[in-house]
């Protein structure tokens, strides 16, 4: 007589289980959101991984006025030794370049398993890699780190916040929301000596949802906040193109008394901009049955070259 013993048992369910299992062989991978940071700062390359600092020159120009000081270089028809001068001042802006490295390893039983499975270990190592340094960047960008001391784009000391007109959005009617995005917009330009309105804003996530499904009025019911603020807030009007408008997870809470923040600025390397190299990778290394490489680069701080071209709003 046939005995079918435990693990005769276990063994044949295993078998069964796998025969009758439909596999969706897709890897489903962590969500953890959109890559923020190349959508709202570019990046300057000409750094090198031997390189400790970045700096940057930001000038002041002075000049006297040739009958009123200050007042318009008029001069008389003979100098006699009197005729004004400029004056320039140089401030050299400094922040530091850091190494940054991750690795993966893998040995040669896991990837025996993984070719069985008809999947790439290295590969999907790589890809986990690469996203932890791009939501590295995304921190960095957004904030800085408050354990190394420096800020980032949304937090920066040296740009001025100032509270919302009206503020509150959830529960705000369009107009309003409207009048605290153009108040703040002309504020920048009044303060870029009327040079610059931004031509970026970020929102949080919530209050980007209110504007994004809210209509201007029950009148014209077709046309959101969003829409309007693209197109005919004063940035846009002002810059003779659409407002680029995106959200950010890194501002909930980030404005005085906790209040959430929205950021304006003009994007552009020549006004903010973040110093890095592009990640470099080892020759795979072999130590007994284990193989690793390692990727490395340099990334610095946010540079905000005029920072009166940026501006905070809190209490959105």
């Amino acid at each position: 007589m046939y005995k079918l013993d435990a693990a005769k048992r276990d063994a044949l369910t295993a078998f069964l289980t796998k025969q009758l299992t439909a596999y969706d062989m897709r890897l489903n991978e962590p969500l953890s959101g959109q890559t923020e940071w190349p959508m709202v700062i570019s990046m300057r390359t000409n750094v090198g991984l031997g390189d400790q600092s970045t700096a940057f020159f930001r000038q002041a120009w002075t000049a006297n006025g040739g009958i009123a000081t200050p007042g318009i270089s008029w001069a008389g028809r003979r100098a006699n030794g009197t005729v004004p001068t400029v004056g320039i001042a140089d401030e050299m802006v400094t922040h530091a370049l850091r190494p940054w490295a991750q690795a993966i390893d893998y040995t040669v039983f896991e990837l025996e398993a993984a070719q069985a499975l008809g999947r790439n270990i290295s590969d999907e190592k790589m890809r986990a890699l690469n996203k932890k340094y791009q939501l590295d960047m995304d921190l960095i960008v957004a904030t800085g780190d408050a354990q190394l001391g420096f800020t980032g784009l949304y937090n920066s000391a040296d740009v001025t916040a100032a509270s919302a007109t009206n503020g509150n959005w959830a529960s705000a009617q369009p107009l309003d929301i409207v009048e605290d995005i153009n108040n703040a917009a002309k504020a920048i330009y009044q303060a870029s000596g009327y040079s610059h309105a931004p031509d970026t804003l970020i929102l949080p996530p919530d209050q980007y949802a209110v504007i994004a499904t809210t209509p201007m009025s029950t009148t014209i019911p077709d046309i959101t906040i969003l829409d309007w603020l693209k197109r005919r807030s004063f940035g846009a009007v002002k810059n003779g193109r659409e407002l680029n408008i995106l959200d950010s997870r890194y501002l909930p809470g980030l404005g005085a008394g906790s209040t959430d923040r929205a950021v304006l600025y003009t994007r552009g390397e020549d006004m903010v901009r973040i110093a890095g190299t592009p990640l470099t990778t080892m020759p795979v290394e072999v130590h007994d049955y284990t193989y690793g490489v390692t990727v490395y680069g340099v990334i610095g701080e946010v540079e905000i070259v005029y920072p009166t071209t940026v501006g905070y709003v809190d209490g959105i």
